[in-house]
């Protein structure tokens, strides 16, 4: 087996356990007050809002499906479904089809379940997900999404990445009396919800862990995600990064395992 193969092998139950927490997530009740009647495009639709962007987190087809897709569903049909539910969404969704990335299309028991992130400038939007199912007759029932308005991103970099590697090592606590090793790292747009009003950061996303068995066992936290300003070499967030996930900040799919992750850096 490929270093690749093994990569999607790891990768897929991840994808599937979040595919169908998707669904229970679209499939809940529609509790009165909590939803609003929009019609856009001559389409009826039943809507929920973020109250912090008051973007919409859950669009469903009140009448009828949002998009449905001709013909049998084959995979580069099931991937390009985002722009067409893109457009049939906007100005609801503030995006076009340029702004959106493959994150996840598994099809599970005939069903495909499909997920995106959000752009901006050319970078993930931490956070952001955009994504629905589509039922054997190619319908697009509802979508569940976390998307953010307008983002200014910087017009360059302005501290490099080793500096910021540097801050963030030194942010963990027994970095080197525990060996922890740099098992994944991007360039993303942070969006910091607590900010009033809401503000963004450009960051490097460093994520952290030691070799497994230097943790307890029955503890599930392994490691950490450290994200450094890539304008002013400040740290903006710290967040731990628990087992079963991994890294938090691949450069796009899933979260690989971690502990196949540790093995292939062994020696850098």
């Amino acid at each position: 087996m490929t270093d690749l193969e093994e990569q999607t092998a790891v990768k897929k139950p991840y994808a599937i356990w979040v595919s169908i927490g998707l669904v229970l997530l679209l499939a809940g009740g529609l509790e009165a007050g909590e939803f609003e009647t929009v019609r856009i495009k001559g389409l009826d639709l039943l809507v929920k809002r973020d109250p912090l962007t008051r973007i919409p987190v859950i669009i469903r087809g009140k009448d009828r499906p949002i998009v449905t897709l001709p013909g049998a569903q084959i995979r580069s049909q099931v991937v390009q479904s985002g722009a067409l539910v893109v457009e049939r969404l906007t100005p609801l969704l503030p995006l076009t089809a340029k702004q959106i990335k493959l994150k996840s299309a598994e099809k599970i028991e005939g069903l495909w379940y499909v997920s995106f992130w959000q752009m901006a400038g050319g970078f993930i939007v931490y956070g952001s997900s955009l994504g629905f199912s589509l039922d054997r007759r190619g319908q697009i029932l509802s979508t569940g999404s976390v998307i953010y308005p307008v983002i200014e991103v910087p017009a360059a970099i302005k501290v490099d990445r080793k500096q910021a590697l540097e801050t963030a090592v030194r942010a963990i606590k027994d970095f080197h009396k525990l060996n922890y090793k740099l098992l994944a790292e991007n360039v993303i747009i942070y969006p910091d919800r607590k900010a009033n009003p809401l503000r963004y950061y450009q960051v490097y996303a460093f994520n952290f862990f030691p070799p497994p068995e230097a943790l307890h066992p029955a503890s599930p936290e392994a490691g950490w995600g450290i994200f450094v300003d890539t304008q002013t070499g400040n740290i903006v967030d710290r967040q731990t990064l628990f087992k079963p996930l991994g890294c938090c900040v691949p450069e796009e799919g899933p979260p690989l395992n971690t502990q196949e992750l540790y093995k292939s850096h062994i020696g850098k």
